[in-house]
């Protein structure tokens, strides 16, 4: 052996300590190192007692990153080792991220501050394989008075002085090869320290001597199991590829071991790679062994000892075992009283309480409960955050407290029916298992070390993502506690489904979100925008990370409920990038500003410094058609010590679907003999999706100052093309023909040059075909045209556009010793479409117009400079208030001239610009803008019993162009029991129209009721004077109130929340009626810029005269049944929304006020099912949409009474399968049973629509999806 290196030490030191190891006492059944108050120390893993329990009192139950936080310390590099207490200092260890330096770290447990920072080694070949997998300072330190002693597995151990940080020896050549780096912590008694190595090539535990780090005993326990036969046997078939990846891989372990007494009889027990060991501590003789079963190596638990019986897990094949100490020898069949291995952890240790042994899974945060001396199942529940446990629990006054890696520390009742009393959020990752002491939790995360103790706070520096959109600046509270209606969706639960985008992804999961399809209709095809309670998607706020997220620069002008909306483009964002996303549904204004009248949507981005998921996915719907694709990507990384950057990518695209049936006349034409018809000629259905991308990334950085900055950007791009109404070759009006068909319009090219007349013969139709002499005639003569020539089978145009959206955020944020927290930030963002148009033709410049068109485009772009300051009062009183200064403008860019010239032929009946979409002109493209200031405050009262709450809110806002509007909201919470409690609130609200909406110009090819020919329609300003003339006036904001009222119950497995609701809206904003045009009002058009108004036959405009009424119930609930283990979880969900127009306009029509009230379901519920059988998950969805109406032909043909759409249920089915280590593949189908919705007739008949074009769960049917994750 070689010497240990060692400093002097004073005898008087050395004999100190070993009268305190003669002395050396027990606590509960377990063997414990001296400590003179177990309640104050915490001197080891899993503490004084070694199996988690502690006597410690006054332990805080609900905390969080800024709640109860006495102190947080960045502690340098990474470590997941615990935090060991001995008097006033608090000591931890951690390395360098490639192990070359490897460290000891003391902090002040009053104060926080750092007492020691000591470099114990360096490290010339640190193991650099398998990173992510653990750390190179995992093992837990063991302190006495006087003394701790840091191990760090092969790269060696040390005792150090604790009050000068002195090593008093080391010893360096105790060696084994861990592969996945060390992870059991030293073991104290006396002046005995137990270690233990199990590697892949050697196996033995020693004892040293704690006064001189000499060897006392070491024992060699080598496994001689054979990996192959391992493998083979357990139906692996690539055996060499195994071996030579993982070589005698089934030798290794990690297990920390556990010091008992039984019957008078001490022992060491000491888990192995293949075999649980028990030796006698003072001279290391074996007396006794369990063989594991099966796959039993890599084993991490901790041995717990109760009831005479010791209780240890068996590695991968995770089995727990309950084993009589009594035995000597191979004791595998003689000695084991019980055995379990549903719900047992690889990782984390169980914990036994009284008469219960308590456990939780490594993944998906299941906890078990057992009857210690039976191993009967009392309950198995999954935790509300579920989560990945790789902390060891402890437990303190009746509690249990459950660490998890996503941040959250789980409070439930040690007692025989399953409770959570709290959920306790950090905004970093927890591995490290936590100290415990009077009155404190130690807690340990990736980058800090935090006291939490019922004191006030005396530093806040935190990375806290402040979730405003809870309708509170105070504190975070859960969903149940909150004073408003709040849905908090998990990114699981987002991307478990086959839909693409993020808003079809929301809408399987919120009955109350809605998203409005727009299949041939112009720029609101391209933009995915959201609403809430069957209200515009401009009534709803969009935050990302609670800051205003910028509005796409599209105005909907199909849109039934959202007609004329102009709302944020929610598909830009990619669901890998988000840790969860949070529904507010109640009015918001108040606290948020404009739009927030039916509640706000807040997008939380991930902000891991480590680790990361690659997913890849493929589908089809099950006509065939529409195959997507998608891969994204999360990644975690370090920004210097105390900071992160997490950034995301997604890249996608997807095929065009087709639910077409042939139009009649179309067919007709084909019955007639035109054989250049196409079959069919129009494609209602999925656009084209191409170079689908999106980018996003978070970041954060703490100074050691306390100052926080923080920041976010995204920059997504993306190609879509749909098709318009087919052009009949005909009859198709300024283009084909000017009488509807009777006769073909044919060009006179010398009168269009001003030469004379060519005398063109006249083609009669007749019967679908023009008289072939006649059109033979023009056909031959260079002086006269028709369209035919160009498309003699009609045309179908191709619209289409390029999205580019980005956005940039930064800001700085402090937390003040007194309380007082301030937030200044900037931010800036841009839509832009930028539109392109194929397959058409400027009529007006004859057979010399190009066939594509680059019309323009639309762009908005916002700006937001924000400054909040909240101050904690106490903890029942919180104060806030802020200011902001918005800028928004929106901007049409010119289109290329051919795109809305006015050409020679226009004097003969040709119609100038792209048909189908003019483009913009020159001389009215531009740029408008408006900037608005706001100042607003809020306070909330809570109880001293936290059993009540009251919150109000005050806004004041300032428009350059609208003047002041003042908004308020009172809310409040009253728990009625323990598992029950009523809340509501009632605030104003408002709206301000967009610059978009006020100065946007648009023409659309519509249907005439009438004739039910196409047409050109044109929607302008309400400022135009044609619109004056017709009633339009300057728009005005929207005014609103919202009332909401509800019923919450939560006692742990099952929660429900009912809430009621009403939104009165004054002044709504909504397109008008179609309104037929005069010569006169087309020559005004003309006046204005719009070049195709001579052959336009309606027009509208936006007008805000009327008023409606929304009210409704939510009700959400999950359930958990105890029953079935915690493997099966229930959710419902229901919406039922009913909107009246209160006001009626006279510029609405009946069908306007139909589309309004009845366009999207008044009731939609789901119910889900999660099941987990073994590896495998399991989750069905039943959705059930009401009846409704069809907006899209109740416009086109102004029909008052349009046929009712029938109520549905859509089956939604996914099931996970791992594949391998954090490798999963899933395999599932939306809409499984293909359902669609009939349209109405005349869609069917006159435009080809065989499905609604405006199906509230998609009109394209079924899609079957498989997808691949991969995390790290």
């Amino acid at each position: 052996m070689e010497p240990p290196k060692m400093k002097a030490a004073p005898s008087i030191l050395i004999a100190a300590v070993t009268v305190v190891g003669a002395g050396a006492t027990t606590f509960g059944q377990s063997a414990a190192p001296p400590s003179p108050d177990p309640a104050r120390q915490w001197n080891q893993f899993r503490g004084p007692t070694g199996d988690g329990r502690t006597p410690a009192t006054d332990v805080p139950i609900a905390f969080g990153a800024g709640q109860l936080v006495r102190w947080k310390t960045p502690i340098h590099d990474e470590g997941w080792s615990s935090p060991v207490v001995w008097g006033e200092q608090v000591w931890v260890t951690t390395a360098r991220e490639d192990g070359t330096e490897l460290f000891a770290v003391a902090v002040d447990l009053e104060s926080g501050e750092i007492v020691h920072d000591i470099k114990v080694f360096d490290v010339a070949n640190p193991q650099v394989a398998w990173d992510g997998h653990n750390t190179h300072a995992t093992p837990t330190p063991v302190i006495e008075e006087g003394r701790i002693y840091v191990h760090f597995g092969s790269y060696g151990t040390a005792a150090l002085d604790t009050r000068t940080g002195e090593k008093l020896w080391e010893r360096r050549d105790l060696n084994t090869d861990h592969r996945v780096r060390p992870a059991s912590s030293p073991v104290l008694s006396g002046d005995s320290l137990f270690l233990a190595y199990d590697g892949v090539d050697r196996q033995f535990a020693a004892a040293l001597d704690t006064r001189t780090g000499e060897t006392l005993w070491l024992r060699n326990r080598e496994v001689a199991t054979d990996f192959g036969e391992k493998l083979r046997a357990h139906g692996i078939t690539d055996i060499e590829s195994v071996l030579a990846a993982k070589p005698n891989d089934n030798r290794k372990a990690y297990a920390t071991s556990t010091l008992i007494e039984h019957e008078g009889q001490r022992q060491l027990i000491s888990p192995a790679s293949e075999v649980t060991f028990a030796y006698d501590p003072e001279t290391g003789d074996e007396l006794w062994r369990v063989v594991h079963e099966g796959w039993g190596w890599n084993l991490a638990c901790r041995p717990v000892y109760a009831h005479g019986l010791v209780y240890f897990t068996q590695g991968v094949s995770r089995l727990l075992v309950a084993v009589d100490p009594a035995g000597s020898g191979d004791v595998t069949d003689t000695h084991i009283a019980w055995s379990e291995s549903r719900g047992t952890p690889e990782i984390p240790s169980p914990i036994i309480v009284d008469d219960l042994l308590y456990m939780v899974s490594d993944t998906g945060g299941v906890v078990t409960a057992l009857d210690a001396t039976t191993g009967e199942r009392v309950w198995r529940a999954r935790l509300p955050s579920g989560g990945d446990h790789w902390a060891s629990p402890v437990a303190a006054e009746g509690r249990i407290y459950l660490t998890s890696r996503d941040g959250t520390v789980s409070v439930i009742s040690a007692s025989r029916e399953f409770e959570v009393l709290a959920e306790n959020e950090f905004d970093e990752s927890l591995t490290a298992s936590p100290a415990v002491v009077d009155g404190a939790i130690i807690l340990r995360s990736e980058g800090h070390l935090y006291r939490i103790s019922g004191e006030e706070a005396e530093e806040h520096a935190h990375f806290d993502e402040q979730i405003v959109v809870l309708g509170s600046r105070a504190h975070a509270r859960s969903v149940t506690e909150s004073q408003v209606p709040i849905d908090a969706i998990p990114v699981e639960d987002i991307t478990r489904q086959g839909a693409a985008t993020l808003d079809y992804q929301l809408r399987n999961l919120i009955p109350s979100f809605n998203v409005a399809t727009h299949p041939i209709s112009d720029a609101a095809t391209l933009v995915r925008p959201a609403s809430l309670r069957n209200l515009a998607h401009d009534h709803t706020l969009i935050l990302v990370n609670g800051k205003r997220r910028h509005r796409s620069s599209v105005v909907a002008w199909f849109g039934g409920v959202t007609d004329g909306a102009q709302g944020p483009d929610i598909s830009t964002i990619p669901a890998i990038a988000l840790q969860r996303v949070e529904v507010l549904r109640d009015g918001a204004s108040a606290q948020y500003g404009s739009d927030a009248i039916a509640g706000v949507i807040n997008f939380l981005l991930k902000d891991d410094a480590s680790g990361g998921s690659i997913e890849l996915n493929r589908g089809s719907y099950l006509a065939g058609d529409g195959a997507g694709y998608g891969v994204a990507g999360n990644f975690g990384l370090p920004m210097g010590e105390n900071g992160f950057a997490n950034l995301s990518f997604e890249v996608g695209g997807a095929d065009p679907t087709s639910r077409s049936v042939q139009r009649q006349d179309a067919a007709a034409l084909i019955a007639a003999g035109n054989h250049d018809v196409l079959q069919p000629v129009q494609i209602w259905g999925n656009p084209r999706v191409e170079d689908d991308v999106k980018l996003f990334a978070n970041i954060g950085h703490e100074s050691d100052g306390g100052l926080e900055f923080y920041g976010f950007a995204n920059y997504a791009e993306k190609k879509m093309t749909e098709g318009f109404f087919f052009r009949n070759p005909n009859s198709r009006q300024s283009i084909y023909s000017l009488d509807g068909g009777e006769t073909l319009l044919i060009g006179d090219v010398l009168r269009a040059n001003g030469m004379g007349s060519a005398n063109c013969p006249v083609v009669p139709v007749t019967n679908n075909v023009p008289d072939a002499d006649a059109l033979a005639q023009v056909f031959a003569d260079p002086n006269c045209f028709s369209f035919q020539e160009i498309a003699p089978g009609g045309f179908t145009p191709q619209f289409g556009g390029w999205i580019t959206d980005g956005a940039i955020v930064a800001g700085f944020r402090r937390s003040l010793d007194n309380g007082f927290t301030w937030d200044l930030s900037a931010s800036l963002g841009s839509h832009e479409s930028d539109f392109f148009f194929m397959n058409t033709v400027n009529a007006s410049l004859g057979p010399e117009t190009p066939r594509d068109f680059d019309p323009g485009l639309y762009e908005q772009e916002d700006v937001n400079l924000n400054f909040d300051i909240s101050y904690s009062v106490s903890h029942r009183v919180s104060l806030a208030a802020g200011a902001e200064w918005r800028d928004e403008s929106f901007r049409i860019g010119a289109g290329g001239r051919p795109s809305w010239e006015v050409g020679p032929y226009a004097e003969q009946g040709f119609i100038p610009a792209s048909n189908g979409f003019p483009g913009f002109p020159d001389y009215t493209a531009g740029t408008w803008s408006r900037e608005n200031v706001a100042v607003y405050g809020d306070v909330e009262w809570h109880g001293a019993d936290d059993r009540w709450g009251l919150g109000a809110a005050l806004r004041v806002e300032d428009y350059d162009v609208f003047g002041n509007t003042t908004n308020g909201k009172l809310s409040f919470r009253r728990e009625l029991s323990e598992t029950a409690a009523i809340r509501g609130g009632v605030s104003t609200g408002f709206r301000a129209p967009t610059p978009g909406q006020q100065n946007a110009l648009n023409v659309q090819t519509t249907i005439d009721p009438v004739t039910l020919e196409l047409v050109d329609s044109a929607t302008v300003p309400s400022t135009f004077i044609a619109a004056e003339l017709r009633g339009g006036k300057p728009l005005e904001p929207e005014e609103s109130v919202h009332a909401t009222a509800g019923l919450v119950i939560d006692n742990g497995p099952f929660t429900l929340t009912a809430d009621v609701f009403n939104v009165d809206i004054d002044d709504r904003l909504s397109l008008s009626q179609v309104i037929t045009l005069t010569e006169d009002e087309r020559e005004l058009l003309l006046s204005q810029g719009i070049t195709s108004a001579r052959n336009l036959s309606f027009f509208r405009f936006f007008i805000n005269d009327f008023s409606t009424r929304t009210q409704g119930i939510d009700l959400v609930s999950t359930w958990i049944p105890v029953a079935f283990d915690g493997d099966t979880e229930f959710s419902f969900s229901l919406n039922y929304t009913d909107t009246e127009v209160t006001k009626d306009s006279a510029l609405l029509s009946p069908a306007d006020v139909l589309s309004i009230e009845r366009g999207v379901p008044r009731l939609r519920w789901n119910v889900a099912v999660g099941q987990q059988m073994g590896p495998v998950g399991l989750l069905g969805r039943l959705s059930y949409y009401g009846s409704w109406i069809d907006y899209y032909y109740t416009r086109l043909w102004a029909d008052a009474a349009p046929p009712v759409q029938d109520s549905a249920f859509i089956f939604d089915f996914e099931a996970t399968i791992p594949i391998a280590a954090d490798t999963t593949v899933s395999v599932g189908a939306q809409n499984m049973f293909d359902v669609l919705a009939s349209a109405p007739a005349p869609l069917v008949e006159v435009l080809g629509s065989r499905y609604s074009p405006v199906t509230p769960w998609g009109l394209s049917g079924g899609y079957y999806y498989a997808r691949l994750n991969y995390r790290w």
